[in-house]
Protein backbone atom coordinates (compact mmCIF):
# COMPACT_ATOMS: atom_id res chain seq x y z
CA UNK A 1 0.00 0.00 0.00
CA UNK A 2 1.41 3.22 -1.01
CA UNK A 3 2.12 6.11 1.71
CA UNK A 4 -0.99 8.63 1.80
CA UNK A 5 -0.63 11.99 -0.33
CA UNK A 6 -1.20 15.23 0.72
CA UNK A 7 -2.66 17.96 -1.77
CA UNK A 8 -3.74 21.07 -1.41
CA UNK A 9 -6.44 22.96 -3.23
CA UNK A 10 -6.20 26.38 -3.35
CA UNK A 11 -9.16 28.55 -4.75
CA UNK A 12 -8.40 32.50 -6.41
CA UNK A 13 -11.43 33.24 -3.99
CA UNK A 14 -9.55 32.78 -1.04
CA UNK A 15 -10.73 28.84 0.26
CA UNK A 16 -8.34 26.61 0.81
CA UNK A 17 -8.34 22.45 1.30
CA UNK A 18 -5.90 19.96 2.27
CA UNK A 19 -6.84 16.60 1.11
CA UNK A 20 -4.92 13.30 2.36
CA UNK A 21 -5.35 10.84 -0.82
CA UNK A 22 -4.52 7.47 0.32
CA UNK A 23 -5.35 3.80 -1.70
CA UNK A 24 -9.22 3.58 -0.46
CA UNK A 25 -10.00 6.73 -0.98
CA UNK A 26 -9.38 10.71 0.01
CA UNK A 27 -10.72 12.98 2.86
CA UNK A 28 -10.36 16.83 4.22
CA UNK A 29 -7.50 17.62 6.72
CA UNK A 30 -7.87 20.19 9.78
CA UNK A 31 -5.44 22.67 10.04
CA UNK A 32 -1.89 23.68 8.66
CA UNK A 33 0.02 20.64 7.40
CA UNK A 34 2.58 20.13 4.80
CA UNK A 35 1.39 18.91 1.50
CA UNK A 36 3.44 17.00 -1.44
CA UNK A 37 1.17 19.49 -3.98
CA UNK A 38 -0.75 21.83 -4.60
CA UNK A 39 -2.92 23.32 -7.12
CA UNK A 40 -4.32 26.76 -7.36
CA UNK A 41 -7.38 28.15 -9.95
CA UNK A 42 -10.62 29.11 -9.51
CA UNK A 43 -12.97 26.97 -7.44
CA UNK A 44 -15.20 26.41 -10.52
CA UNK A 45 -12.10 25.11 -12.40
CA UNK A 46 -10.72 23.20 -9.39
CA UNK A 47 -13.63 21.17 -9.58
CA UNK A 48 -13.69 20.84 -13.25
CA UNK A 49 -10.18 19.13 -12.75
CA UNK A 50 -11.30 17.01 -9.76
CA UNK A 51 -13.78 15.71 -12.15
CA UNK A 52 -11.67 15.40 -15.27
CA UNK A 53 -13.50 17.91 -17.37
CA UNK A 54 -10.52 20.11 -17.30
CA UNK A 55 -6.78 19.47 -17.87
CA UNK A 56 -4.37 20.29 -15.12
CA UNK A 57 -2.29 21.83 -17.33
CA UNK A 58 -5.23 25.05 -16.98
CA UNK A 59 -4.02 25.99 -13.12
CA UNK A 60 -1.57 26.68 -11.56
CA UNK A 61 0.18 23.43 -9.51
CA UNK A 62 3.27 22.95 -7.41
CA UNK A 63 4.79 19.88 -6.19
CA UNK A 64 4.71 16.39 -7.56
CA UNK A 65 2.48 16.20 -10.68
CA UNK A 66 1.96 12.61 -10.23
CA UNK A 67 0.77 12.79 -6.77
CA UNK A 68 -1.90 15.49 -8.30
CA UNK A 69 -2.79 13.25 -10.84
CA UNK A 70 -3.92 10.00 -8.42
CA UNK A 71 -7.33 10.98 -7.58
CA UNK A 72 -8.07 11.66 -11.01
CA UNK A 73 -7.02 7.79 -12.20
CA UNK A 74 -9.82 6.78 -9.30
CA UNK A 75 -13.28 5.60 -10.80
CA UNK A 76 -15.77 7.69 -12.17
CA UNK A 77 -16.87 10.69 -9.21
CA UNK A 78 -19.84 11.66 -11.50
Amino acid sequence: MAPPARIGLHAAEGESWLVEVTEPGSHLIDGQHETDADLHGSASNLLLALHGRLALDNLRSEGDRATLEKPLNWPNLS
